[in-house]
């Protein structure tokens, strides 16, 4: 009876698996908190105990998108699985995928297992940019991983007929819209792709692409205002133009860096190294695959990637990043959704052109020293090295957490709606997580607390807060959050009646000045009171003046609201604040005249009036007043 065979693992199948443990080893070691912003306050935000948010004081609405990450982190927590340990599953769930497909596709691309083996340890790291250290955001992040694995399993499905992944891909292209609308065109990519070169599939592909742009539409009709106006404003993201093509270029090497120096307050020398090595790459990526995709017939997986690049490479540096833009950070977000496949197309071009000019060099049988096989085990080192400085600073987050948590639970403060605010104070950058951490903290949630971030203002995100809108009667207070060397500290005080507690003072670029804000509270308070609610509306118009003193129509619908309320004296005020803030407004004059009548004072409702017939001598209404005053 002969022996069965036994799996010998390769060389390349050893060097993945120390790839694997360069990802988990410094997650173990400085987790489970992974010091990446924005994946953590999604993971805040998302694991609010799900039994309490059915209403009546939040609620997780429906949406299209924005909800893929949400029903992932939901899901962990009704598993009993703890934010910090949801934050480092989630990591590793996307650098897992990102690794998958450099391992899987160099299998098929390097048939030299020593430069198959520098690829995967060089590969490892190859989502590791500046929007990804950023944490994506989690739910852009997550969607660009779903449509990496689709677009693996399309160059699978072109590479080997007898494989069928029609429904897999269909499920991660879907997930990922769910997850973030700006998968959208990525996924009209990656239609177009598969069009070309699963040519069996095209009636199928089609219908794919058909149901994306459907779903699309979808989307703009059904969530908020905020995603009608950027899909309105897509046409700002590209130009042609030759000043920002060549900032496009530079910044493959320097934009990396820059994030991740807003992050921590510095960039460490392995972070500046490895993003120069990937820039470089990416360069040589977009430089070769016009040439590959028209040359190469000798691997139809590598020329797919080189068509992939080509057009990634095109979007990227036609791109446009504007503070007008309706999408932050655009082409960084362009490069973060193809950084795997641009890595393969530079490293297995380089690898399939240096065959052709020397193919002893690449020849699958060369036998090498053993000194050699030392470079993938350095690089594998050196993935470490990227990592540490960054994911040493989880303990710092996680000690800034509970001291943020213990001093606000030390005002024994309970039943309150809570509005964070003064988070722009905080330094170093990545601890703006923490206000987000603590809105979902079993204790703190256990007191009948709600903290709202200022991802909660934001109508994108399914997490709502009905005190957002309206005064339940609960004490209201502001939580001023602060950091000095790098501890963060937060004083809670009780908010003034009358107008609603707002994210003062807290990421002025992406909210705006106070002009800004009072007219999001100004154009709340008008949807209100057209919905019935003017004791509501009347704090929103309050806290609109409170902020932009001048605000006349803010001024002048508290007043009319006041009037209504019988509240004469106090609409009185107001109508003269409105005056006071638009002297041109006949509007607002003629509502002054008509409460200054209804308090009996009939002189001083003649002296608007006659005002108001020198600006508009046409007044019907003026006319119809004045014969009132003088009766």
């Amino acid at each position: 009876m002969s022996a069965s065979p036994r799996f010998r693992p390769t060389a390349p199948a050893y060097v993945a698996l120390g790839a694997v443990l360069a990802l988990i080893l410094p997650v173990l070691i400085y987790g489970p908190w992974v010091p990446l912003i924005d994946l953590v306050a999604f993971v805040g935000m998302n694991s609010y105990p799900p039994q309490l948010s059915y209403g009546p004081v939040h609620t997780y609405s429906f949406q299209f998108t924005y909800v893929g990450h949400y029903a992932l982190s939901r899901l962990l927590t009704d598993l009993h699985v703890a934010a910090p340990y949801q934050i480092a599953t989630l990591y590793l769930l996307q650098a897992g995928a990102c690794f998958l497909i450099v391992y899987r596709s160099l299998e098929r691309l390097v048939e030299n297992r020593w430069w198959r083996s520098v690829g995967i340890a060089l590969g490892t790291l190859a989502f590791w940019d500046g929007v990804f250290i950023w944490g994506g955001p989690l739910a852009f992040s997550l969607g660009a991983s779903c449509v990496g694995l689709a677009t693996f399993l399309v160059l699978r499905e072109a590479a080997e007929p007898e494989r069928r992944s029609s429904l897999p891909i269909a499920l991660l292209i879907g997930f990922g819209l769910i997850c973030h609308p700006f998968a959208l065109p990525f996924a009209l990519i990656l239609c177009g792709l598969r069009f070309l070169f699963v040519q069996r599939h095209r009636r199928q592909t089609l219908a794919f692409a058909g149901a994306v742009l459907l779903f699309g539409f979808v989307i703009v009709r059904d969530s908020p205002a905020s995603e009608a106006s950027a899909t309105a404003s897509l046409k700002i993201l590209f130009t042609v133009d030759p000043a920002q093509m060549w900032l496009r270029v530079t910044n493959l090497f320097t934009m990396d860096a820059l994030l991740v120096r807003t992050l921590f307050g510095a960039t460490p020398w392995t972070s500046t190294v490895f993003f120069w090595v990937m820039g470089s790459l990416h360069l040589i990526g977009f430089a070769i695959a016009p040439v590959l995709a028209w040359r190469c017939r000798s691997s139809l997986w590598l020329r797919m990637l080189a068509v992939l690049n080509t057009v990634v490479g095109l979007c990227y540096l036609l791109s446009v990043d504007s503070p007008a833009a309706p999408i932050p950070e655009w082409p960084q977000r362009i490069l973060t959704f193809h950084a795997p496949f641009t890595f393969l197309t530079a490293f297995a071009g380089l690898i399939h052109l240096l065959g052709r000019w020397r193919p002893a060099i690449t020849a699958p049988d060369r036998r090498l020293p053993r000194g050699a096989w030392l470079v993938p085990a350095v690089l594998l080192l050196a993935v470490m090295a990227v990592q540490i400085p960054v994911l040493r600073f989880g303990p710092i987050l996680a000690a800034n957490v509970d001291r943020a948590r213990t001093e606000f639970l030390q005002t024994n403060i309970s039943s309150a709606y809570v509005v964070a605010t003064g988070i722009d104070q905080v330094r170093p950058f990545y601890l703006r997580c923490v206000p987000f951490m603590l809105f979902s903290d079993p204790e703190i949630v256990g007191r009948h607390v709600l903290l709202a971030t200022e991802w909660h203002f934001q109508d994108r995100h399914p997490s709502r807060i009905t005190e957002l809108a309206f005064n339940l009667g609960r004490d209201r207070y502001r939580a001023d959050f602060s950091a000095s060397d790098g501890s963060i500290h937060v004083q809670v005080f009780q908010h003034p009646p009358h107008r609603f507690p707002i994210i003062e003072n807290t990421n002025l670029e992406r909210w705006g000045n106070a002009h800004t804000l009072a007219k999001g509270q100004f154009n709340q308070g008008v949807t209100l009171l057209n919905s019935g609610f003017a004791a509501a509306a009347l704090e929103h118009f309050n806290t609109a003046v409170y902020l932009a003193p001048t605000f006349g129509n803010a001024w002048n619908n508290g007043g009319a609201i006041l009037s209504q309320l019988g509240r004469k004296a106090e609409a009185e005020a107001y109508f003269r604040a409105a005056v006071q803030a638009a002297p041109d407004e006949i509007d607002f004059r003629l509502n002054l005249a008509t409460t200054l009548l209804e308090n009996g004072r009939p002189a001083e409702a003649t002296a608007e009036l006659n005002e108001v017939l020198r600006r508009d001598p046409t007044s019907a209404r003026a006319r119809e007043l004045l014969s009132r005053s003088s009766r």
